[in-house]
Formats: C-alpha cells, structure tokens, sequence
C-alpha cells in the first residue's frame, strides 16, 4: 500500500506527525510539573488533539483495507522523544528547600539560599524590601499586607535633611523673614537653600535691605550728633523722619531701629522743650523787669504748656499775679511751686506776700519763717523780692529781707 498515492501519504505525514507529537507531549510533560505557565498548557493540549485527529485520519484504513503500515515506527520514534522531553522538563524544575512549606515559596527561598552575594546582603534594607513580597505568598497572604522593613529607606518625597538637623527652609520663609526684617535669620536660612533663580533674587533683595540698615544707622548717628552739639531741633527733626520711613517700610515697631528712632526723638523733644522753655522764662523776667507784665504772663503761660511740672514756669506766673494785685491766683500758681520745689525759698517768701496781701498773717509768717530760717536766699535773690515787696507796701517784709551779718546787725 505504501507504493499508492495513499500510502505516499500516509508515510510523509508519519514523520512530522510523531515530532510534533512527541514535542507536543514534553510540552504538557512540562506543564504538569509545574515548568510553563497555564496557557501553554491549554496550547500544548490542543496541539496533541490535532496532532492525534491528524495521523489518526492520516492512517485509517483506505477502501476497506488495513490502516497505514509505514507511520507506525515513526510513531514509535515521536513517543520516545516525547519521555525524553517530559524526562527534561521534570528534571529542570526548581528545587524547593527542605522546609519550604508548599511550591510556591520554594522560589525564592532557594533564590535566597542558593545566592552568596544575597545572603551577605540580608541585613540591608534593599534586600529585606525585596524579600517581603515573597516572605506573604509564603503565609498565603496579600503582597500588600507585608509591614514594611523598621529601617527602609525614605520615599522619594521626604524632605532632605540639613547637615545641622533641622528641616530645610523654604523661600517662602525665606521672605517672611525678610518681611519682618530678621535679616540675619533671613541670611542663615538662604545659605541653607541650593542656589537658583529665586534664591539670587533674594540675595540681591537682602542686600538693598541691609544697604537701608546702614543708611538708618547713619542717620542715628547724625541725629545723637546734633544733640550733643546743642541742637536739639535738628535732631527731632531726624529722628522723626527716620520713624516715618520705618514705618512706610514695614519696620516692626518693636524692632530695634524703631526702639532707637523712638527713644532719640523723645530725647531730642525734651531737650528742646527745655532749650524753649529757658527761653521763654528769661524773656518773661525780662518782661517783668520792664514792667510788661501783660507780656510776661503770656510768655510764663507758654511755659507752664510746654513742662506743665516746672516750679519756676508756675512761680512766675504767681508773681505777676501778685504784682497785678491777682492775689488768689498768685496763691495758687505759687502753691503748686512750693509743691514742685519744696526747697527753694523763694517761692515761699513769695507765697508769704501773696498770703499777707489775703490778710492771712499766721500762714504768711510761718512760710516767711520756713524761708528765712533755711538762711539758703542768695543776695541778689533778697533785692529782687524787698522790690517786690515795696510795691506792695509790705515794710515789714522789706526790714526782715535786709541781709544781716554775723552778729546779727545790719
């Protein structure tokens, strides 16, 4: 039969139906020891199926004869290739170690073991990563549900850590620090930021402000200048500009230029409060001298506006009062300046004359007492009050001003 087209046929399909037969077989061989994936099983099974269909229809009886005699050898030949293949498949499969609990986890178990470099590596925090996935399908558990190593390496999105320990400033508190003029704080944490374009900016931006620092330091130093110099209104008017600009810029006014500014001014203010108020009472004795004393009450009240707590400003005004025959008012102005200055006699001989001129003789002698008894009264002091005390026709005043001498005579 084998000389017949049929029977050509049969023996050419022979051949290549047992290769594939047998390849077919070690495949699924292969599979059922665990060496291929699923899907090559169900491939492999489908092809020893055509495979069969294939030499079985090759070798069916032609005409009522018997079947194809010359593929059976061939077929012999494929099934040994075939255990050779499955022979080869099961003895390439993985070993699991010995106490492995199932299959699955003997792969990377035998990985780990069967690696030196591993094994001398087990303790860094890679290779503890890397075997946490396989460490759950050992349990039987969820990849995910592995807790992670206590010493892994930080994410990627951790914040670097500066050599001094705290965190790395941003340059959005770079700014606010230079918006509050913390300048050195500013500076110390721009030198812990990596340089680019924005920290350019801010350093060009730090250094106009601390150009500002030095021109505010100098301008404290002028105005200290003018003040030691005796001018008093200079240096107001400086310190003054130099706290408007403060506060234009945004100075806190806590800061310590603000302080300074602030204290400079208040200095300056009271010294030439006082410089004016000098002025004031010597044109207003003046005024008196010359018997004005219309204009030596205006000049003594500016005075009293100026340093409402100045004994003199208030024991002038007592002594115009008195002079002008205003005697309450002189007692009250004069009051307050035995109050304010308590051991200036003046002002009690003073108050004397304007209580005498009341016709209250005990008080008046009692403070004409107090004073001359302090023996303090300078002699051009004792002239200008016997004066006084002329023009109110007070004599006895005048006889007990007389200076006296050591015996007690005239």
């Amino acid at each position: 039969m084998a000389d017949t087209p049929l029977g050509q046929r049969i023996d050419r399909l022979g051949l290549p139906a047992g290769l594939l037969l047998g390849a077919a077989g070690g495949v699924l061989a292969g599979v059922a020891l665990g060496y291929l994936p699923g899907w090559a099983a169900v491939l492999s099974g489908g092809a020893v199926l055509a495979t069969a269909a294939a030499v079985g229809w090759a070798g069916r009886p032609i005409d009522g004869g018997e079947a194809a005699a010359g593929s059976g050898p061939l077929w012999g030949a494929g099934g040994a290739l075939a255990l050779a293949l499955a022979v080869a498949g099961w003895s390439l499969r993985p070993m699991p170690p010995p106490d492995a609990p199932d299959g699955g986890a003997a792969d990377s178990a035998a990985t780990d073991a069967g690696a030196p470099d591993a094994q001398a590596d087990a303790g860094a925090p890679d290779a503890q990563a890397d075997a946490a996935p396989d460490a759950a399908r050992a349990d039987g558990g969820p990849i995910d549900a592995a807790p992670p190593p206590p010493d892994a390496a930080p994410t990627p999105d951790a914040a670097p850590t500066p050599p001094d320990g705290g965190p790395v400033p941003t340059v959005e508190q770079v700014r606010a620090l230079m918006d509050a003029w913390d300048l050195e704080g500013a500076r110390a944490a721009l030198q812990r930021l990596p340089k680019s374009a924005q920290t350019v900016a801010l350093s060009k931006a730090l250094g106009a402000l601390d150009r500002e620092v030095v021109r505010w330091q100098a301008s404290l130093t002028d105005a200290r200048a003018d003040l030691r110099a005796g001018r008093p209104k200079e240096a107001r008017q400086q310190a003054f500009a130099l706290m408007n600009e403060l506060v234009i810029r945004g100075y806190p006014l806590l800061g310590d230029f603000a302080r300074k500014a602030l204290a400079l001014y208040v200095e300056a203010d009271a010294a030439e409060r006082a410089r004016s108020l000098e002025s004031l009472l010597q044109y207003a004795q003046k005024a008196v001298a010359q018997g004005d004393l219309q204009r030596a009450r205006a000049l003594y009240q500016k005075a009293v506006a100026v340093d409402g707590t100045h004994a003199g400003a208030h024991a002038g005004l007592g002594r115009v009062a008195l002079l002008a025959g205003q005697h309450a008012a002189a007692v009250e102005h004069l009051g307050v300046a035995v109050r304010l200055a308590p051991d200036q006699p003046e002002y009690r001989v003073l108050l004397s004359m304007a209580l005498r001129a009341l016709e209250r003789s005990a008080e008046a002698d009692a403070y004409l007492q107090q004073a001359l008894g302090a023996n303090s009264l300078e002699l051009e002091a004792r002239r200008r009050l016997s004066r006084d005390a002329q023009r109110l026709g007070q004599d006895d005043v005048v006889q007990r001003l007389e200076p006296r001498g050591p015996t007690g005579g005239r």
